[in-house]
């Protein structure tokens, strides 16, 4: 049973505009600094080709709700940085406003890690369109950060794609299904990169349009950002506070075990045993809580009410041997029930709504009907909570009418 509660969110702290020197270039940017007076991880923020550094807006704002401050940076020749030049679509072939711009990179990230209010040993990059490449190259040169993420990275080199792996750092990988001149990239990342998240989503959106576009999006990045640069596990960038009193409940019981907490009115996660809860277990009976979402959005089913025929094989618990509607198979935890969901929605899109989900490892190897109690999958129970709280709260990217179905389904009792 799960206690589901309200809370207040963490307030961002105040914008500040500053200015980044690099060789001849004085690059404006927004400095998003979290409400703590501990230095806090950052995470730098690139413009797209022939753009700025507004789309960014939401996203600074939901990394600075986790703890985590941002730099969205002009790169030279764009947006306000352009003191030395202005970047002019189709003037040269190879124009340096481009691909010279890693030393800005570079650069910012240098002047991140030496201000006070920043943790230099956790940074991370998000890149767009052309600054993707950029912020690639700058690691290759410089030294890889702590985490990327690139948002339709148009001029993605191969080495690039070779380095989603080979720099030893996580990499998220953002495109639109439908983007025309990136198709060719999106599918190296597929077939090339055994480590990088992976996240397609609908339309024809390009690099920080996605941003507009899919406004859950910037949940999802500041999510993952979060997660890679926590240094310990911290749900929505949280520290798990430890509560030795609940140790007593788990030594009676003659378990090891642990226990995570939400306190609502805090937003503080207090633990019992905080290093088991950061470890990656199999999910087991609570993945019917995303399974039943990711089969009522993608349409394996179309609502709580359609029943699925029994099969006639008789079972070790009793309730699962009878026809069932989601309703009741969530009730009773019908596992051939779940298993036929699964089996509705394919390997592919199974995927592709977990890594969208931000949910654990977001690996469903081991078989499309088995992922979840034999398989690969694997999910803390810091992250469950998390996921919880998403869940309650709508920050996750899945539709309204689905959500509401499936907190409804959740509901024990009232009263």
């Amino acid at each position: 049973m799960w206690l589901l509660l309200a809370f207040a969110p963490l307030t961002a702290g105040a914008q500040e505009r500053v200015v980044v020197p690099s060789a001849d270039w004085e690059l404006i940017g927004d400095l998003l600094l979290p409400p703590s007076a501990a230095a806090a991880p950052g995470v730098l923020l690139l413009n797209q080709a022939h753009g700025d550094r507004t789309p960014y807006r939401d996203l600074a704002r939901a990394l600075a709700e986790r703890g985590v401050s941002s730099l969205a940076l002009d790169l030279r020749g764009h947006g306000e940085s352009t003191n030395a030049g202005r970047f002019v679509p189709g003037e040269v072939q190879r124009n340096p406003l481009i691909w010279d711009a890693e030393s800005d990179v570079s650069a910012a990230l240098r002047w991140m890690a030496a201000h006070a209010g920043i943790d230099g040993t956790r940074l991370g990059v998000v890149g767009a369109s052309y600054s993707g490449e950029e912020a690639a190259e700058a690691g290759r040169r410089h030294g890889f950060v702590q985490a990327y993420a690139v948002l339709s990275p148009g001029s993605f080199s191969g080495a690039s794609i070779a380095g989603m792996d080979s720099s030893g750092v996580p990499w998220l990988f953002v495109a639109s299904r439908q983007e025309r001149f990136l198709q060719e990239i999106t599918d190296s990342v597929l077939t090339r990169s055994r480590a990088a998240d992976v996240v397609l989503l609908p339309g024809r959106r390009h690099a920080t349009d996605l941003l507009l576009e899919h406004p859950s999006l910037a949940d999802h990045v500041a999510g993952w950002m979060a997660h890679h640069l926590a240094g310990s596990c911290r749900p929505d960038g949280v520290r798990l506070t430890e509560n030795p009193a609940f140790a007593r409940h788990f030594r009676e019981a003659g378990l090891e075990g642990t226990f995570v907490l939400l306190d609502g009115q805090t937003g503080e996660y207090v633990s019992y045993n905080p290093l088991r809860a950061c470890r990656r277990f199999i999910p087991a009976s609570t993945f019917k809580i995303p399974n039943s979402m990711i089969a009522l959005e993608s349409g394996a089913i179309p609502d709580t009410s359609a029943t699925l025929e029994w099969d006639g094989e008789v079972r070790f618990v009793p309730a699962w041997n009878r026809n069932h509607s989601l309703t009741s198979a969530f009730r009773y935890s019908a596992v051939w029930y779940y298993q036929e969901l699964a089996r509705r929605v394919g390997l592919d899109t199974m995927r592709t709504a977990l890594r969208r989900l931000d949910y654990g490892n977001g690996n469903p190897g081991g078989g499309i009907d088995q992922f979840w109690l034999t398989g690969d999958v694997r999910i803390s129970a810091a992250e469950q909570v998390g996921f919880l709280r998403r869940l309650r709260e709508g920050r996750l990217p899945v539709r309204q009418d689905v959500l509401d179905a499936v907190r409804e389904l959740m509901v024990e009792s009232r009263g």
